[in-house]
């Protein structure tokens, strides 16, 4: 029979997040096409000493996202990432 390729899903981000929003914002990018915002801030790496960090969040009013595959931010996200593919081969967060 055939080979089948199995791919295992990325690890959901399992890492600090800030409990008080975040601090030194220094720019906020809305991308209103996908429902996400950009945001560059102090990291949370290090007790906040490591410099820039990069961090993502839903936009307002957007309650998940579905990405397609190979997006580059398929598999981060703080909260809930479903194993299984969408009906489009996507991650929703």
């Amino acid at each position: 029979g055939e080979a089948q390729l199995v791919q295992a899903a990325p690890p959901v981000y399992d890492g600090p997040t800030p409990a008080k929003g975040l601090q030194g914002l220094v720019c906020s990018v809305e991308l209103p096409e996908v429902g996400l915002v950009l945001e560059v801030a102090d990291s949370l790496a290090g007790g906040g000493g490591a410099g820039r960090g990069l961090f993502v969040r839903l936009a307002e009013g957007v309650d998940s996202v579905t990405l397609p595959a190979g997006v580059a931010f398929c598999g981060y996200a703080a909260g809930r990432m479903e194993l299984a593919a969408d009906s489009e081969g996507g991650k929703t967060a």
